[in-house]
């Protein structure tokens, strides 16, 4: 068997990271433009293009051949470059909304208590 034609629960692992690989170029086409609402929709698509791949590296971690592991870390590592991507784009648009940066930040410090 072809290793990336193997299946988890009945979906090929090639459906899974092409699906992944869908999910990010809708991601990435919905910044233009990059407004607020633009941004969290994307990252929600970013999301779920991580967990579709952490999906089939989970629950195949042992039974997964070199080459279909080597293409579900590709597709992870493209997904972490877009959510990446998405964090500078959402830190730009607040440097020209200095007090919405700040609120970010005092949230941040007080989720940690």
């Amino acid at each position: 068997m072809v290793p990336f034609l193997m299946q988890i629960n009945n979906v090929l692992i090639l459906e899974h990271v092409s699906a992944s690989q869908l999910i990010n170029t809708l991601s990435s086409s919905l910044l233009n433009p990059p407004t607020s609402k633009n941004i969290t929709a994307s990252k929600a698509w970013s999301l779920r293009s991580l967990q579709l791949v952490d999906r089939v590296l989970e629950e195949e971690s042992t039974g997964l051949s070199s080459s279909a592991k080597g293409m579900c870390e590709r597709a992870r590592i493209v997904g972490e470059f877009n959510m990446g991507a998405l964090l500078e784009v959402r830190y730009q648009e607040s440097l020209f909304n200095p007090a919405k940066i700040s609120r970010e930040l005092m949230f941040g410090w007080l989720s940690r208590f």
